[in-house]
Parts: C-alpha cells; sequence; structure tokens
C-alpha cells in the first residue's frame, strides 16, 4: 500500500489471549484481494499469553499495512466499546470491517465483493456474507449460521427471532463508517451483535450475502461461549434480564412498524426467566402461545414441574 493511497476498507480487530488463533487472522486479513487499499487496526488487550509477540512480529513485517494498539492495562471493562471508542476513531476507511482475533477469513475476496455490493446500493447501510462454525471443542465444523442461498434483505423478525435465513456472525461484517456509531438506546454490553443488527434494520437495510467467507471459533478459549456455558442460573438469569431490556429499549427506538416483533420476542424471553424462577403455572397460565413454541423436552418439564410448585 503506497503512502499517499486513500483507504477504503478499516479492518477492526479486538485480541486478547489469542495466541493461538491470531495468525490465521492476521493471515485472512493480509490475503484479501481488492482494487482499493485497506487497513488493519488491531487493539491487543494487555494478553497475558503470547499474542503482542506474535503481532509485534507483524507489525514489523508489513508496518504500512497492520497498526496495533498495545495496551498496557486491559480496557475491556474500562470503555463501553473497543471498536467504538478505541479503534474507530483511529480508522482513516469509508467501511469498516469487523473481525475478534480468534476468528478468521477464508475468501480473498471477501472484501471486495462487499464493497462492490455497497457501491452499488447506497440505500444499505450495511451486509454481511455466510459463515462456518468450527466447534474448538471437536475441531470440527458445525455448520453455517445461514441456511439461505439467496441474497436478500436480513428482516427485523429473523433478527431478533434468530431465524436460521436471517442468521449472521460479525466477523462477516462490513458497514459504512458513518454507519458504525450505535445510539445509545441500542447500546447493550452482551448483546452487541443483535443491537447492531436492529440498528441496521431499521434505519437503512441489512443484506445477507451468500457466499461462505470465514469461520467463526465457537468455544474458543476465553470466548464468550465457553466463558458462559453452562453458568450458574443467576448469570443466566442477569443475562435474560439484560436481553429483555435491549428489547424493550428497541421496541421504543424502532416505532410502531416492529412493535409486534418486540412483543414477540420479549414474551418469548419471559418465559425462560419464567422457568429459572420455577414459575411454571404462570407459563401454562398466562404465557399459552410461547409455551406451546417450547421444544417437547421442556413442554413435559413445565407440565410436570407445575404440579409441584
Amino acid at each position: 500500500m503506497e503512502p499517499q493511497e486513500k483507504i477504503t476498507v478499516s479492518i477492526l480487530c479486538m485480541a486478547y489471549n489469542h495466541e493461538d488463533y491470531i495468525r490465521d487472522a492476521l493471515e485472512g486479513f493480509l490475503m484479501q484481494e481488492a482494487p482499493f487499499a485497506y487497513e488493519i487496526l488491531i487493539n491487543e488487550d494487555a494478553s497475558t499469553d503470547g499474542t503482542a509477540a506474535i503481532l509485534k512480529e507483524y507489525v514489523d513485517r508489513y508496518p504500512d499495512r497492520v497498526r496495533v494498539l498495545f495496551q498496557e492495562e486491559n480496557q475491556y471493562h474500562k470503555v463501553q466499546s473497543i471498536y467504538e471508542d478505541i479503534l474507530l476513531p483511529l480508522a482513516k476507511g469509508r467501511y469498516i470491517a469487523l473481525c475478534e482475533g480468534d476468528d478468521y477469513w477464508t475468501d480473498p475476496h471477501k472484501l471486495a465483493d462487499q464493497v462492490a455490493f455497497l457501491e452499488e446500493h447506497p440505500e444499505v447501510r450495511a451486509c454481511v456474507t455466510n459463515t462456518e462454525v468450527l466447534d474448538c471443542r471437536s475441531n470440527t465444523v458445525v455448520r453455517r449460521v445461514n441456511t439461505s442461498v439467496k441474497a436478500h434483505a436480513l428482516s427485523m423478525r429473523g433478527l431478533v427471532q434468530h431465524l436460521p435465513e436471517d442468521g449472521f456472525q460479525t466477523s462477516s461484517l462490513l458497514v459504512r463508517k458513518d454507519s458504525f456509531a450505535l445510539p445509545k438506546e441500542l447500546v447493550a454490553d452482551t448483546f452487541g451483535d443483535l443491537s447492531r443488527a436492529v440498528y441496521f434494520a431499521a434505519t437503512g437495510g441489512f443484506w445477507y450475502l451468500p457466499q461462505t467467507t470465514g469461520v467463526y471459533r465457537y468455544f474458543s478459549k476465553g470466548s464468550f461461549s465457553e466463558r458462559t456455558y453452562g453458568k450458574d442460573r443467576e448469570t443466566y438469569h442477569a443475562q435474560l434480564d439484560d436481553l429483555i431490556g435491549f428489547l424493550k429499549r428497541a421496541e421504543t427506538y424502532c416505532g410502531e412498524e416492529y412493535r409486534e416483533v418486540f412483543e414477540e420476542e420479549i414474551r418469548r424471553q419471559t418465559v425462560f426467566r419464567l422457568i429459572l424462577e420455577k414459575q411454571y403455572k404462570t407459563i401454562l397460565k398466562e404465557y399459552k402461545p410461547e409455551f406451546r413454541r417450547l421444544d417437547p423436552k421442556s413442554r413435559l418439564s413445565v407440565r410436570i414441574r407445575s404440579w409441584f410448585t
């Protein structure tokens, strides 16, 4: 990349204790073949393993392309968002791509194809592609995040209710820089992917492109999936409370057009909270439609437990 070139895409990456994965992420960035310049911005969040040393190696090899902020103290709980508060102010590109340090891209044309799509569709805020899910416990690809083979606009209902044809993973996201920052009403500590998707869908369009361009590592060391799987009831309860709170704020922000979508999902998530609280009779009496949509095993469990409470 020549110094005078204007940067089209800024790739933002968060890295923390990713020594086993960060090379794959970096190679996926550097393999991109595009008719434009792009930059790689990484926040190295005071890792305690060898992540920083690997990143220094790449900075030395690609000083014109790779920029790393080496933090002396972990910033994760000190700012609202590492992407928005730390990396975005440094980004020079017109478009923003995201990928955490334990995920990686496999398609060398990912950025070129997504930029071309957004250039052709100025009314669309952001687009995503399909992504493979790699279960790190077995080191096998278990599924793709989206079941559709056709490009389409992701629906609010599909995003909020997690329908398989509207699934996406953040490592595939490309968004216009001026659309990246979230309004305060939609900021969410735990559900950043969903809050950003809701914002895009409500305010200008969010599209899915069917090509598979990367891999999301599920249960990678230190990841959200590993840290939260099988946790105690209090942790799960707090997450449900956070999600329901976000859905209520989003319902207000998005207005009447999407009110039914959010109310349905709020009731569905409330049933999960009532199960934790052992309020089985309340579910059977006040949440009959949501009860019928539970899987057979859960329905049987709720009925049996309601006899003894």
